[in-house]
């Protein structure tokens, strides 16, 4: 078992490296608690609304002398449904898409050793998801229905055994599959499957809890609601959890209002669990190695171009054109890249705007979102200068979640030292780095503009200010991203998520937006005491000519020679 716990600890390490080559102790030992107060406060963030939720919904069945029963017998299946669908995705990524399959095959370590280790690190992997899914409805439920001791205790029972039934499963279905479906040549469509997965999870859960929430609060004013979420139970939820036999003792583990039985259901879990892990060790031991030996890395195959394509390749072009052109492929072609740096541009405002008018329309009348439409357009005065700010604010802070700008030196990555000493100007270099996020948040800004004004909320010549402000501002945050990055390049990456998410320049740069939207409203609110009918052009030529002279400051920044102004860059 020794060469298992080394691997294991090489394996996790590896995940969760950051990929830095400083030995200074200090430098590590801080990094170490950066990552793990993130991790905290990610957690708090998720697990609180999750805990609150599940103790809200279990208190009003408790006070109104309903039982665990029915809440387990719904929520368990569908807990360990989402921790399956999760499992795939950790699987396939420990043991088939891992970088170091092919250093680790040769080397003399016994089939089971292996298998062992990648069981172990893709269960630990998992841990981190699974206590953020079932703790918040395991203490909030226990708190709701005033459960004893003893409940918790066999709800860490519970979820200590969790990952271990799916791993297992998927271990030896993936395995079997790799055998025709060779998962390492089709990385990149399993990081954008993975990617879309999570986020419909995401928006389910969401949905879910803003759709419940209205229903639980009848509860408590009308009795005949509560009664029908109890035929709910007899006609649904019970036929329901029969399809899912091997949880059941999970929720009568938790449903059991008698210690010692519950304990007896969470050992039975425990028992079936380790017998999935058996099960998966006897068979893994002789198909995992099979399936990955010869397995290759790149289904590619070599092109050939014909003499138009190669005459095309070398025909000359204007410089900048060409630079943005490779920028923009370069971002397309990884999927880390494009989902991280342009996809979740527009992911983020899809999913907070359809949020809030479903959870406006679950807990309103109906039509009220048609309400709130016509009340904007009735008193929504754009020649308020706050009112300007606030629509400003609101494409700053959207346009604030792309990172492209604070990102393009750290892309570099060993390559940036090239950029020194090709004989290109300085100023040419950084704007073709610049101009993609430019033009991706003019562009969110212009289909939000649309929209906004297809309502009849804006006119025209309201909406075309706010998009040439916009676009001077979304200018000089770019450059001043751009500029951030270069002050502190990581270019030691060992792959490009640690580029994009282990950035530092990208978490200032969408701080300080955010923070620049707060000084903005500020400064309208001042504008506002001026005694004057044209505040918000007055307020709109003053950002204009603010942001104006910050571009033109970084743009002279970049007038130095090349090497001059990559000096950061080692």
């Amino acid at each position: 078992m020794r060469n298992v716990f080394a691997l294991s600890k090489v394996l996790l390490r590896s995940l969760f490296d950051s990929g830095s080559t400083t030995t200074k102790k200090s430098r590590k030992r801080l990094s170490k608690v950066g990552y793990a107060v993130l991790i905290l406060l990610l957690g708090i963030c998720v697990c609180l609304p999750l805990g609150f939720g599940a103790y809200s919904f279990a208190h009003i069945i408790h006070i109104n002398g309903g039982d665990r029963t029915g809440f387990w017998m719904l929520l368990i299946p569908i807990l360990n449904v989402i921790l399956a669908v999760i499992s795939i995705f950790s699987v396939i990524s420990v043991f088939f898409l891992s970088m170091d399959n092919e250093a680790l095959l040769p080397l003399p370590l016994k089939p089971w050793e292996i298998i062992v280790a990648r069981f172990l690190t893709t269960v630990v992997l998992l841990y981190l998801f699974t206590l953020g899914l079932f703790m918040p409805f395991i203490v909030g439920a226990g708190i709701g229905f005033a459960a004893p001791v003893g409940y918790y205790f066999n709800g860490l029972l519970i979820i200590i055994c969790a990952p271990l039934i799916p791993v297992s499963i998927w271990g030896i279905i993936l395995s079997l599959i790799n055998r025709v479906f060779v998962f390492s040549k089709h990385r990149d469509f399993f990081t954008y499957v993975f990617v879309g997965v999570s986020l419909l999870l995401s928006f389910s859960f969401s949905i879910s809890f803003n759709l419940i929430a209205p229903q639980m609060e009848s509860f408590n004013e009308n009795p005949e609601a509560f009664n029908s979420f109890n035929e709910l139970v007899d006609s649904f939820i019970v036929p329901f959890a029969r399809y899912f036999p091997i949880f059941k003792p999970q929720m009568l583990a938790l449903s059991s209002t008698n210690f010692g039985i519950g304990f007896l259901w969470a050992l039975l879990n425990v028992v079936i669990s380790v017998a999935f892990v058996a099960l998966f060790a006897l068979i893994g031991n002789k198909i995992y190695l099979k399936t990955m030996l010869g397995s290759g890395e790149s289904s590619a195959k070599k092109k050939r171009m014909d003499s138009k394509e190669f005459d095309k390749s070398l025909k000359n072009r204007a410089i900048l054109p060409s630079l943005i052109r490779s920028e923009w492929q370069l971002i397309v072609r990884s999927p880390n890249y494009f989902l991280n740096l342009v996809a979740m541009v527009f992911i983020v405002p899809i999913v907070m705007v359809l949020s809030f008018v479903i959870a406006l329309a679950s807990a309103g009348e109906e039509g009220e979102t048609e309400n709130l439409i016509t009340l904007a357009r009735e008193n929504l005065n754009f020649a308020d200068p706050l009112v300007f700010s606030i629509f400003l604010g609101a494409l700053l802070f959207f346009a604030s979640m792309n990172m492209i700008s604070s990102t393009a030196v750290s892309r570099m990555g060993k390559d940036a030292y090239f950029y020194k000493i090709i004989p290109v100007k300085a100023n040419t270099i950084i704007f073709s780095k610049v101009c993609l996020g430019w033009l991706l948040s003019s562009f969110l800004c212009f289909l939000i503009l649309v929209i906004i004004f297809a309502m009849g909320i804006l006119e025209w010549y309201e909406a075309l200010l706010l998009l040439v402000v916009a676009n001077v501002i979304y200018l000089g945050t770019n450059y001043f991203g751009f500029y951030l990055d270069l002050r502190k390049p990581r270019l030691d990456w060992a792959n490009e998520t640690q580029a994009v998410k282990n950035n530092i320049s990208s978490l200032i740069y969408t701080l300080t937006s955010i923070l620049g939207v707060g000084v903005m409203i500020g400064l309208s609110l001042l504008i506002n005491l001026i005694p004057i009918t044209w505040g918000t052009y007055l307020y709109a030529g003053i950002l204009f000519i603010i942001f104006g002279l910050i571009t033109l400051y970084f743009y002279n920044k970049g007038k130095a020679p090349t090497f001059e102004v990559f000096k950061k860059i080692q």
